[in-house]
């Protein structure tokens, strides 16, 4: 039986429009602004931070899902706080019971408009073709943050029952100077898709109907990838990055099938090389058949071509680990790899089956030095007598790749940051690296979903020269932002479920 990484790796599929049928959404007007960073909703250089709740509450609908958006600040995430559901006004849709709006957050800036856009996943919602079909959310950036009064879905050709369009969301860029792509993840496809946006001009000459706000509106057209069996997976992730160092994008796609035939070949990820015509070669996939339950890219040693990382939390290695594919014009390679766990020399403590090493990762420069660091969580982790409190690491980029010189880890116990560890807390469940207080370094945000009765909190760590915490003395500056936060408290909220990134 040939490698399923390989053979399955079906050809691109033809280029189709979308626009015409609802898909064409409003956007505010555009300007001759540079693009806003991912995450800088309001365009005033701080990214905000964004926390989806899929599981919370809404009116009466439990796990209908909301999303809770803070923005940052120079103190970080300190600044005007929105809630955003489907009874949100203007929000296209409704909210339902197990709808799960929140299960995944993307953000850039769409339209270039000098305001990022911010996409939300809402993988079972039900459509005329049947039940978790899937809806993916656009909400607009403006001076003032984002908007619901003109929103976007991307749901014009009715995902299939079991769909679950947006299980996983990302965006970047394929050919260089031009816009952002939104990237998704398809499992009821076994799949990922991705969209690209014309201008105003493009869309008037293409035919596409005249703005109705401002002076641009954005219409996604798609390009999509069978990259598996002709059926479904379990689950599935993506990341995108200058893998091969050429300047044009790469995606690299990773996945569980729970029913595959051939053990071996049930998980994995293909890295697929970006093309100057803005696809991707399906057939210069390269990859492993490993474990994959997150996956980042970054480029560790600041050497051009960016690394996979994924995140490998089972106990296959005690209490789990992350392995790093370093990139090359050829792409990754299983002989060119680096693994890291807790009792790889330089790592603080000491691994523990079940800690889940890995479960989240995230990629941003933490320290400033122009390399690529790695954010993980490890949410199982016991802090002291207390199972299950969990603890975030930092892992910093170096000379030779991601490494463990100057590794560093927090929990809720750690002097100067808020709060307690608490049985069950969960703290590191998700991570994610933003600058919310624009001052070049990533800070690094962790979630504890079941703090509080499954309230839960996020706490936001900021970076500096030494990372998230100083040498000696106690962290500072750190921020608590709890369900009192956003006035979401009795709804199930279980803030750090997930976090954009």
């Amino acid at each position: 039986m040939k490698s399923r990484l390989f053979v399955r790796t079906a050809a691109i599929a033809a280029v189709t429009a979308l626009g015409g049928l609802g898909l064409a959404g409003l956007a505010p007007s555009a300007s001759a602004a540079a693009p806003a960073k991912a995450y800088d909703f309001n365009g005033d250089g701080y990214q905000d931070l964004a926390i989806g709740s899929p599981y919370g509450k809404v009116g009466t609908y439990a796990s209908a899902g909301f999303v809770s958006v803070v923005y940052g600040t120079a103190n970080g995430p300190t600044g005007r706080k929105q809630v955003i559901s489907q009874n949100s006004a203007g929000v296209p849709g409704t909210a339902e019971t197990s709808d799960h709006f929140g299960y995944s957050l993307a953000s850039a800036d769409f339209d270039s408009d000098g305001y990022a856009d911010l996409v939300v996943g809402t993988p079972d919602e039900d459509t005329t073709a049947g039940a978790n079909g899937g809806l993916i959310t656009i909400f607009w950036g403006t001076p003032d943050g984002l908007v619901t009064d003109v929103v976007q879905n991307i749901d014009d050709e009715m995902p299939a029952a079991n769909n679950r369009w947006g299980e996983n969301l990302t965006t970047g860029m394929i050919e260089p100077g031009a816009p952002v792509k939104l990237f998704l993840t398809i499992p009821g496809q076994s799949t990922f898709t991705w969209f690209y946006f014309i201008p105003a001009e493009g869309a008037r000459a293409a035919g596409k109907p005249a703005p109705k706000r401002g002076e641009s509106v954005v219409v996604p057209r798609k390009k999509g990838m069978s990259t598996r069996s002709v059926e479904d997976v379990t689950s599935s992730w993506l990341a995108t990055g200058d893998v091969t160092g050429d300047g044009i994008g790469d995606v690299a796609y990773a996945w569980y099938d729970a029913d595959w035939p051939e053990p071996s070949e049930r998980r994995g990820f293909s890295v697929y090389p970006g093309t100057a015509d803005g696809g991707f070669d399906g057939t210069a996939g390269t990859g492993d058949l490993t474990e994959v339950n997150s996956i980042a890219i970054g480029d560790f040693e600041k050497d051009g071509f960016g690394d996979v990382v994924v995140g490998q939390p089972s106990d296959a290695v005690k209490g789990g680990q992350v392995t790093a594919y370093k990139g090359s014009a050829s792409g990754v390679s299983p002989d060119a790899k680096t693994s890291i766990h807790r009792d790889t020399p330089g790592v603080p403590g000491t691994a523990a089956a079940g800690d889940a090493f890995g479960a989240s990762i995230a990629a941003g420069d933490v320290n400033n030095d122009g390399k690529s660091d790695l954010a993980v969580g490890i949410a199982n982790d016991e802090v002291g007598t207390v199972v299950d409190g969990g603890r975030a690491y930092v892992l910093f980029g170096g000379p030779t790749g991601l490494g463990t010189a100057g590794a560093e880890d927090v929990s809720q116990n750690s002097e100067g940051v808020p709060g307690d560890a608490e049985t069950g807390d969960h703290f590191g469940y998700q991570v994610t690296v933003l600058d919310n207080n624009q001052d070049g370094y990533g800070d690094v945000s962790a979630g504890a979903p079941n703090e509080d009765s499954n309230a839960g909190v996020v706490i936001w760590l900021k970076g500096g020269t030494q990372g998230v915490r100083p040498p000696t003395g106690p962290i500072t500056g750190s921020v608590m932002l709890t369900a009192a936060t956003f006035g979401v408290t009795g709804r199930n909220a279980e803030l750090g479920r997930r976090l954009g990134k």
